[in-house]
């Protein structure tokens, strides 16, 4: 009986705590492609000798200090707020576990799309083959980088409304008992 209550309590998760859906990887892919055709596009247009712009690399620790930023936040829902039932700890337990893991994984894609860049800015000179064709790979990375953006704060947006609902609902808890008491105070008299 336990078995099939989880199988239905993982069917019922929304689409928005699945992860990636197929729309956010066309956004994805977009991004990336939007990023490469640019660098390629900026390139055929330098068409001489050039420094790789480094500026770029500040560009890729936007992406890590939101991340990084956002697991805070997510810690601190370790220790989940007043007037949560089991159900709704439980939840929002997955929703913090699911978050994190998704954060994780894009902690890992930046650092080894710094270390890509980095790479290719150290080892490539103006006009070498590894800057002809590591820096649009740079900026697909970048692009994708950059719309990660979106999903993570949607990600976090998601948790911090379940949050505030649960606190609202505490709240109008504590006002009827208020509203109660009042009244009983008043029948009293």
């Amino acid at each position: 009986m336990k078995l099939t209550t989880q199988t239905r309590r993982k069917a019922r998760v929304s689409r928005s705590e699945q992860g990636w859906s197929a729309i956010g990887f066309m956004v994805v892919l977009a991004a990336g492609a939007f990023g490469y055709l640019l660098f390629k596009g900026a390139m055929s247009y330098l068409n001489g000798p050039f420094t790789p712009p480094w500026y770029m690399f500040t560009l890729l620790l936007l992406p890590v200090g939101v991340s990084f930023q956002s697991l805070f936040k997510l810690h601190e829902l370790n220790s989940p707020p007043e007037g949560l039932n089991r159900r709704e700890r439980q939840r929002l337990g997955s929703m913090v576990s699911d978050k994190e893991r998704q954060l994780f994984i894009g902690l890992a894609f930046y650092v080894l799309t710094a270390v890509f860049t980095v790479f290719v800015f150290w080892f490539g000179s103006s006009g070498s083959p590894i800057v002809s064709w590591g820096l649009p790979i740079v900026g697909a990375l970048l692009g994708i980088c950059l719309a990660s953006l979106g999903f993570m704060a949607a990600e976090m947006r998601e948790v911090s409304k379940f949050v505030g609902l649960v606190q609202q609902r505490e709240r109008d808890r504590a006002n009827v008992r208020k509203l109660r008491k009042r009244m009983i105070n008043k029948e009293s008299h």
